[in-house]
């Protein structure tokens, strides 16, 4: 395998005006900074002064260094139309850790998949290629997912999925939101516990042809869950990146009595809007478009982590942008340039706890010359190495 060295820069620091800013006092007291991911890469972006950030709040850039592998290809598409996992991953891939043999969920088409394996062979094993969700509504015309959390006290898993509603029976143009469903036995069998996140919005009153939400990505820090997805506003608007978020303790609760807790979207300034319907601000600046997205939280550099896929010029390829609070993002910077469709990123964890990124991390992704709705017909399963270094 092998690796392009780049220059990565975090900023770090306390919300304090710039020219009370010391470094080297920072430094003996081992102040404990929060690190914001600003990635450089080399001969395209040149270095940019401190004074360039002088206003902002955190004052200071560190200089360390990434590397992001080359493209290593983990299933062809010969190798998965022989698993007959013909729609495979149809969005972001959930894993629980084992011992033995480790558990993914992932979308199949309209319904999830469960295989199982390593993070060298994540579908070694296809235990069942279309698990059905018990107790959805019948105006579902798909609903799968990937995104889980594993309660460490009771050991059920719940599923974050994606739900679409067709319109006019054309697979092509739906109405989705985002659910949760519940497991007792690994994820042999689920049952629906209701929808968490819908647009602003609604499917009957002037909503488009297309709303995609994504794939119920989420991030755990402290007590919460992070959910991020796409918004569609009454307005006419598209929020291309959104957050809601909940308790973990209130949904785990919820869980086990076949409900759902209550989420709230982030909405000037505060998490103050509904889940259901309500509104939602822009995360990025200038709003840029994503197309699909994965989230974690990195525990080596104290910041949210997205991988998003976002198409310019005819390329859908994958950017990485990081955020101290999971609400400002900063600049997204490219980490592959290949041609085609790089699509449905996931990252995923090396480290013990699949909710948390470390210092190096996969990210795993569908790479189709095709791409769109036509993907299938030969999108193969790939995944890159990213390995962050700090200076000290």
């Amino acid at each position: 395998m092998s690796h392009s060295k780049s220059s990565l820069r975090f900023k770090r620091g306390k919300a304090v005006k710039p020219h009370l800013v010391n470094i080297d006092m920072f430094r003996r007291l081992g102040f404990l900074a929060t690190f914001t991911l600003s990635i450089v890469l080399v001969n395209v972006i040149p270095f940019f002064p401190l004074a360039s950030i002088a206003l902002k709040p955190f004052a200071f850039l560190q200089p360390i260094t990434f590397t992001v592998s080359s493209q290593e290809l983990m299933y062809s598409r010969a190798d998965l139309r022989s698993k007959n996992l013909l729609y495979w991953p149809d969005g972001n891939i959930g894993v629980v850790k084992r011992a033995d043999q480790s558990i993914f969920l992932a979308a199949n088409g309209p319904k999830p998949a469960k295989t199982m394996g390593s993070l060298d062979d994540v579908a070694a094993i296809v235990a069942n290629r279309a698990i059905t969700i018990r107790g959805l509504p019948n105006t579902y015309s798909y609903a799968a997912g990937g995104p889980v959390y594993r309660d460490i006290n009771s050991g059920a898993l719940l599923l974050f999925y994606h739900a679409e509603r067709n319109r006019q029976n054309n697979y092509r143009m739906f109405y989705s939101s985002i659910g949760m469903a519940i497991s007792y036995d690994n994820g042999a069998n689920f049952n629906n516990l209701g929808e968490i996140v819908t647009a602003n919005v609604s499917y009957d009153y002037g909503s488009p042809d297309i709303v995609e939400l994504g794939g119920a990505t989420f991030a755990v820090k402290g007590e919460y869950f992070y959910l991020y997805f796409r918004d569609y506003l009454t307005s006419g608007a598209v929020n291309h990146l959104a957050v809601a978020r909940a308790l973990i303790s209130d949904v785990v609760r919820a869980a086990y009595v076949g409900k759902t807790a209550n989420w709230y979207k982030y909405y000037s300034g505060h998490f103050s809007e509904p889940g259901l319907g309500g509104l939602s601000s822009y995360l990025e600046k200038n709003n840029p478009g994503t197309r699909w997205m994965s989230v974690s939280y990195n525990t080596y550099s104290n910041t949210f982590l997205m991988v998003a896929a976002q198409t310019l010029k005819g390329n859908t390829n994958l950017y990485l942008t990081t955020s101290a609070d999971g609400i400002n993002w900063e600049k997204r910077k490219q980490i592959e340039q290949e041609i085609g469709e790089s699509f449905y990123p996931t990252i995923m964890s090396i480290d013990a706890d699949p909710l948390y990124s470390g210092q190096s991390f996969y990210v795993y992704y569908t790479h189709s010359d095709i791409g769109g709705f036509e993907r299938w017909k030969d999108a193969e399963l790939a995944r890159r190495l990213i390995r962050l270094s700090l200076p000290f």
